[in-house]
């Protein structure tokens, strides 16, 4: 792939660039959480129910990450590209890959169409723009507020 690249590279180049521009999970200036997601997990763990991350990256950058953003503990698993299990659970994504690999694991999809770059979730069994607005979820129609 290195080789076929715009402009090829070697794998010492391209192992030296990102060394110098570092890794965003681990030190990336503008990580952050979209606005509700707090209050979304906390709205899930009150409902009973279990909280996940599924993501094709390595547990390492992943759990650095939730470790800087303060959300290890909201979560009871963390599943990641070099960990191999299979989970029933609600998957939330942003994306049309992301979303077909969720229902081909037989899980219940929220399309989420808050990020910076919109893609088509319309596949999704259901979408949310903002967290704050989790109450439109069927999973929440008869959730007293807090």
């Amino acid at each position: 792939l290195l080789k076929r690249a715009e402009t090829p590279v070697t794998l010492e180049q391209l192992q030296a660039e990102r060394t110098r521009h570092g890794n965003y999970y681990e030190n990336g200036a503008d990580l952050h959480t979209q606005p509700g997601l707090r209050e979304f997990l906390s709205a899930l763990r009150a409902q009973g129910i279990r909280t996940g991350v599924a993501s094709s990256t390595r547990s390492q950058l992943i759990l650095t990450a939730l470790d800087r953003l303060h959300l290890v503990s909201q979560f009871d698993v963390v599943v990641c590209g070099d960990m191999v299990t299979r989970r029933n659970c609600l998957v939330i994504e942003d994306s049309p890959a992301g979303i077909r690999a969720g229902k081909a694991a037989g899980c219940t999809v929220l399309g989420y169409t808050g990020s910076s770059i919109r893609q088509d979730v319309s596949a999704a069994d259901f979408a949310l723009s903002d967290f704050h607005l989790y109450r439109q979820i069927p999973l929440f129609q008869n959730l007293s507020p807090f």
